[in-house]
């Protein structure tokens, strides 16, 4: 979502870390779900880009629908299985 948002507005990583107070590396590794990014973090990066973190309670049904993503919500990778 973040890096979808960034290039939609035709922004660098470089662009969005610095304007967030972040490194380039740190924001790098938020958007390819490396790992996860404190709510203050999130919310910095979210305001540069003209968005906001809102936070909502789910059912448990699709507690386990998100969580079949990354944090950066891309679909997580399945593993083979040895056939």
């Amino acid at each position: 979502m973040i890096r979808e948002a960034r290039r939609e507005q035709q922004l660098t990583q470089e662009d969005l870390a610095f304007a967030a107070g972040l490194s380039t590396g740190t924001l790098h590794n938020i958007e390819h779900g490396k790992f996860s990014a404190r709510v203050e973090t999130l919310q910095r990066i979210l305001s540069v880009l003209g968005m906001r973190l809102e936070v909502t309670k789910r059912s448990a049904q699709r507690t386990s629908e998100v969580s079949d993503r990354n944090p950066s919500g891309e679909p997580r990778q399945q593993p083979e299985s040895g056939a």
